[in-house]
């Protein structure tokens, strides 16, 4: 059997109005207009079929009934917020879910994740890695690293950086096979190729203006983390993308045997939906990684501002 309740906004505009005594102090406590919230008094009215304010003048004052009803609802209001904070605070307290691509994870952030842990030692995390993005209506993910060449619709973002390519190697293979003067030069070394961006080092060379010209030696594998692991190997030139390989180039364990860069276009965003964005988790995360990016940590625009934003080599 259906419970006969009146709409919970009537409910809400009604005990406002009556602990304020005020309509206008209502529409300023709900973020609505005065006249909002008359109509919704007046349509629960309607549903109960009695009268709840009077004017005497200018005072707004509850017929008795009203008041009878009033402790009840606002007693009942009060049971649903504590309700509400004891689960949001249990959620809050649980393990922050991570979705990003399997290889991002391994090659990027599993590695920088000490420093956050170091100073958040009671978050407990979750990564769940995918080929393709989980959606988080229907799902625990609190936060995700999404790529693409725009802003992601329908949910909150952090612009992180942009996607650039550049050929790497291995010391060691720069001194068996190097120096490369040019793009041309790496052409007659063993290129390593991601069969996910297969057309990776063509819009390199094509960028270098070198379009023309097809590599004679290759090597296919078929997931990024592996094409940074056979670069290290000093088995051939791979292709770098932002930010696979960033921390390697950082250590010195790949070089750049010639710095030529190709912007992609596309970029990656830190995704949070709208319900989370308060959960204390999700906000240390969020403001750890934008501070380890060298951005601001602070900013008002919750969409993703990349005003004054850098990325880290």
């Amino acid at each position: 059997m259906a419970r006969s309740i009146p709409p919970f906004a009537s409910l809400r505009a009604f005990e406002a109005a009556a602990r304020h005594c005020s309509f206008k102090k209502a529409a300023e406590e709900l973020n609505l207009s005065p006249s909002a919230i008359s109509h919704q008094i007046k349509s629960l009215e309607v549903h109960l079929g009695i009268c709840l304010f009077q004017r005497t003048g200018n005072a707004l004052e509850m017929t008795e009934t009203a008041r009878s009803y009033w402790s009840e609802v606002a007693a009942a209001l009060n049971t649903l917020e504590a309700a509400s904070a004891r689960v949001e605070k249990a959620r809050d307290d649980a393990s922050l879910v991570i979705n990003l691509y399997p290889s991002l994870v391994s090659t990027w952030l599993l590695p920088a994740l000490g420093a956050f842990k170091s100073n958040n030692r009671d978050v407990d995390i979750r990564i769940v890695s995918s080929l393709e993005p989980i959606p988080f209506t229907g799902s625990d993910i609190d936060v995700a690293i999404r790529y693409g060449d725009q802003k992601p619709a329908d949910v909150m973002s952090r612009f992180l950086f942009a996607e650039d390519i550049v050929p790497v190697c291995s010391p060691s293979f720069l001194a068996a096979h190097g120096p490369f003067h040019d793009p041309g030069s790496i052409l007659g070394s063993t290129l390593i190729y991601c069969i996910n961006n297969p057309t990776e080092w063509s819009q390199w060379l094509g960028a270098a203006g070198l379009a023309d010209i097809v590599p004679t030696r290759r090597m296919d594998l078929d997931n990024r983390a592996l094409v940074v692991e056979a670069a290290l190997g000093g088995l051939g030139c791979a292709m770098a993308r932002t930010p696979y390989a960033d921390r390697f180039l950082q250590s010195g364990d790949l070089v750049i045997p010639f710095d030529f860069r190709f912007t992609t276009g596309m970029n990656y965003y830190l995704c949070w939906p709208e319900r989370k964005a308060r959960f204390r988790h999700v906000k240390s995360f969020r403001n750890w990684l934008v501070s380890a990016l060298g951005q601001d940590p602070h900013w008002t625009d919750e969409g993703g501002s990349t005003a004054g934003e850098k990325r880290s080599a």
